[in-house]
């Protein structure tokens, strides 16, 4: 019986700007004494766009003899060859290249902004990042790429029986699903979800309805918990609507790309988007607005980033796609931290949440170009997050450090009452440790009066209760003259016409009170009038001048006061309230 080729139908749903967005990392060319050295070598061969011996390519795909690549009309072989067939290749005026095909990775990880516009760094905080969740990738392969594990796979084509990756377009799915949060590469939305490879589409992106069909029954029979399909047809097929029903009865949510039609006269959503069960998703771009590409009606349920993304690719690469290919496994990275967040949720249960969280990025309510909003990762919403400030990073011996933290919920809402803890690392070793709450608008303000100690200390900071941490550090530096250590009698807010002292210490390189120095007092009101005082220190090197006396405080807001002696000085502000 033959088959139905679904040509006319399948379209990976991706754009590919190879001329821009995408480049292999480059590897040496390799020299031809190097190969014929009576060893075996993994070796990637380029040929000229003349080449056209697809008789040669077919025979070596059939044995499964080398992996065959097809990008942009180029062609290229890659494997393990033996001596007598590097031989035929140096020989052949059609090869443009042999390389070594080498592993090649980023020089440190990279978080694209996918990934952060769903927020699934606020998942991982809370400990969601799809482990134990089965996500079936139905597509053109995948890998191999070191970022990507695959915990099984299959092949449904009929030239090979291998789930490896002949085109690209299923690897760089399955990177945006799951890819290794370590210290290279990217990372996926899910990243420890586990990735189920069905190759149903060749290296040219075009695959059988059969194939699909089985692809889908075989992921029921391996009891996946999603099945992600990046791509689409405009010919319905009541066939493939059954496997997809029989799916999600089988509690299998079904992800699918909504289609790249939409900036066409035909902008509609293509099947298998169409069908009622599954989730049917477009695109948006870095502005949250929906992607030119992006097929709309309404059977779209979820937009999710899918411009310009970052992920996997061929030969342990990485490249930059686009289209409604790449925002529907953004859903399905969602999906498999829901079901980590709700172990026990139905299919049904965790659909409805990922459609009542969605951000409402176009008219409120579901619309036809936006469906229910943009997807958000799920996490444990009383999860804070820590930022510290400090008054001055470097200090003179004796001097206050003022260290502010500010503590926020993952939304960014203020978090009131939430206690802290410092732990101060002098630069002996010896640690002491203090507490602190935080006030109605989530700050918290610890002031810390250093000491005689010169060196460096670290202040660990973490939230009481759960695992939240951050840190500073300041520096206490040796002085090299006279210089002096400022500070009020009272609180830094006093109510207008009290009287408070402001006390000037000079001491010398060797922290020794110096007497009989002037010191200069210098006040700013709030309306701006400068007022100015000085005074000589006595035997302790002290000096004062009180506010209210010296100075008056007779309107409310901030006063500036500054203390200097040679070239050195110090301001203190001074915040005045009505009675």
């Amino acid at each position: 019986m033959k088959k139905f080729l679904l040509m006319i139908g399948v379209i990976l749903l991706f754009l590919f700007p190879f001329s821009r967005d995408f480049s292999f990392v480059g590897v040496p060319t390799v020299q031809a004494h190097s190969l014929l050295d009576g060893q075996n070598h993994d070796l990637i061969v380029s040929f000229t766009p003349s080449f056209h011996n697809h008789k040669a390519l077919t025979n070596w795909q059939k044995k499964q003899r080398y992996d065959v690549i097809s990008f942009n009309g180029a062609v290229a072989v890659s494997g393990e060859f033996k001596q007598k067939d590097i031989a035929a290749f140096l020989k052949n005026p059609n090869v443009a290249s042999i390389e070594q095909d080498t592993k090649v990775h980023l020089l440190e990880q990279v978080m694209d902004w996918g990934v952060q516009t769903v927020h699934a760094p606020y998942a991982w905080k809370s400990s969601y990042t799809g482990k134990g969740v089965k996500v079936a990738v139905l597509d053109t392969g995948v890998g191999p790429h070191e970022e990507v594990n695959v915990v099984k796979g299959v092949s449904m084509v009929s030239y090979t029986t291998s789930f490896r990756d002949d085109h690209g377009h299923g690897t760089h799915v399955a990177g945006i699903i799951a890819a290794k949060n370590n210290t290279r590469g990217i990372v996926g939305v899910a990243p420890n979800a586990e990735i189920y490879a069905v190759k149903v589409l060749d290296s040219n992106g075009n695959g059988y309805l059969s194939d699909i069909i089985k692809g889908i029954i075989w992921a029921i029979n391996e009891q996946v918990d999603i099945i992600n399909m990046s791509f689409g047809t405009s010919t319905p097929s009541p066939a493939l609507e059954q496997a997809i029903n029989i799916a999600t009865q089988n509690g299998i949510q079904v992800v699918v790309a909504a289609g790249n039609s939409g900036s066409s006269k035909t902008p509609g959503l293509l099947y298998p988007a169409k069908y009622d069960p599954v989730i049917a998703v477009g695109s948006v771009d870095k502005d949250m607005n929906r992607s030119s590409f992006s097929s709309y009606g309404p059977e779209l349920d979820l937009v999710a980033p899918g411009s310009s993304i970052q992920s996997t690719y061929l030969f342990n690469s990485y490249a930059r796609l686009s289209g409604t290919s790449m925002a529907a496994p953004h859903v399905a990275g969602d999906l498999a931290l829901l079901k980590e967040a709700f172990p026990n949720a139905s299919a049904q249960e965790l659909t409805q949440k990922l459609f009542a969280t969605a951000k409402d990025v176009g008219s409120p309510g579901k619309d036809d170009m936006y469906g229910y909003g943009l997807i958000q990762a799920p996490f444990n919403e009383g999860m804070t997050q820590l930022t510290v400030n400090l008054s001055q990073p470097s200090l003179l011996p004796n001097e206050p450090v003022a260290i502010k933290t500010n503590v926020n919920f993952l939304t960014l809402k203020p978090a009131p009452q939430v206690g802290l803890r410092y732990t101060v690392t002098m630069p002996s070793g010896k640690k002491m440790s203090y507490t602190a709450k935080s006030d109605d608008d989530g700050e918290a303000v610890f002031t810390f009066s250093s000491t005689q100690a010169v060196g460096t200390y670290k202040v660990d900071i973490s939230s009481l209760g759960n695992e939240e941490k951050t840190s500073t550090s300041f520096t206490i530096a040796k002085p090299s003259s006279s210089y002096l250590h400022f500070f009020l009698s009272s609180s830094t807010i006093v109510q207008k016409g009290s009287g408070t002292a402001v006390t000037a210490t000079v001491l010398d390189e060797k922290n020794r009170p110096l007497s009989s120095r002037k010191i200069s007092f210098t006040a700013t009101t709030p309306s701006n009038q400068i007022l100015r005082f000085s005074a000589i220190s006595d035997k302790r090197g002290k000096a004062s001048i009180t506010l209210e006396k010296n100075i008056p405080l007779d309107m409310s807001g901030t006063y500036f006061v500054t203390a200097s002696i040679a070239n050195f000085q110090h301001t203190l502000s001074l915040l005045v309230a009505d009675k």
